[in-house]
Formats: C-alpha cells, sequence, structure tokens
C-alpha cells in the first residue's frame, strides 16, 4: 500500500513537472501540507526527488489548503474590481506566521 502511494506521488510531481516544462533541480522550495507531514516515507521521497531544494512542513499543515483556497478566492472576487493582484501585504504576514 505505501509503495503503491509513493508511486503515485511520484508519477503526479513526474508530469507536473512535465507539464510545466521543468527539471527536479529547478525547483527551490518544497512545501508539504496535509497528512504527507506526518508520513516519514513521504519526507524521504520528497527529500530524495528533490534534493537540491528546501522543504518545509507548514506549521498547519492540514490547514494550508483551505487557507490557500480562501486567498485565491479573495485574489478572484478582488480582480473583478481591481487591476491589482492579491494584496502582497496580508499574503506575505500570513505565510511567515508558518515558518
Amino acid at each position: 500500500m505505501t509503495a503503491d502511494l509513493l508511486l503515485r506521488i511520484k508519477n503526479v510531481i513526474k508530469n507536473t513537472l512535465s507539464k510545466a516544462k521543468m527539471e527536479k533541480g529547478q525547483i527551490n522550495y518544497v512545501f508539504q501540507v496535509g497528512g504527507g507531514c506526518r508520513m516519514p516515507m513521504i519526507k524521504d521521497m520528497l527529500e530524495n526527488v528533490f534534493r537540491n531544494a528546501n522543504r518545509k512542513c507548514l506549521l498547519y499543515p492540514d490547514w494550508a489548503v483551505a487557507h490557500g483556497a480562501a486567498l485565491y478566492a479573495y485574489y478572484l472576487k478582488t480582480k473583478e474590481h481591481s487591476s491589482d493582484t492579491v494584496a502582497k501585504k496580508p499574503t506575505t504576514s500570513w505565510w511567515q506566521k508558518f515558518f
């Protein structure tokens, strides 16, 4: 079961990099979110795949996706009224508390 999970994750990484026309060595930071932060085999696999990248599990990994979705929703809502992108200061300060 674990081997199948790791293989599926590796395939997602491979396909994502391919679609982005990027190589593993071009990735500087890997932020783990969700339950993968509590799974040593996933941490080890990511360390092996992205050898040169800084890897980090967020302080609240289970909340990261929800917070990202909220920020994206804010961006979508505000871009209708403004030519600016998501406010940089709130976004930056929000992420800083996780490091």
